[in-house]
């Protein structure tokens, strides 16, 4: 899928955010398309840092940053 389908410009991002529930898009790669506000209000990682990420390492980060709150 083409990034640009996506962006700021299209509906889709007001759609996801209007959701009351986490909710990710991901391409054929496994790549974040969509990254709504819910997720990024809960998991610290905003939109913009997992866009175009393979979710796999945004889900990286998240256990990283959860595991540096713990420790504290």
């Amino acid at each position: 899928m083409e990034f640009d389908k996506f962006d700021a410009g299209s509906m889709w991002p007001t759609i996801f955010d209007a959701v009351g529930f986490g909710l990710v898009l991901v391409d054929a790669e496994a790549r974040v398309l969509l990254w709504n506000g819910w997720l990024a209000r809960d998991s610290g990682v905003n939109a913009d840092a997992a866009l175009r990420q393979p979710l796999a390492s945004v889900f990286g980060e998240i256990r990283r940053l959860k595991n540096a709150f713990d420790d504290n």
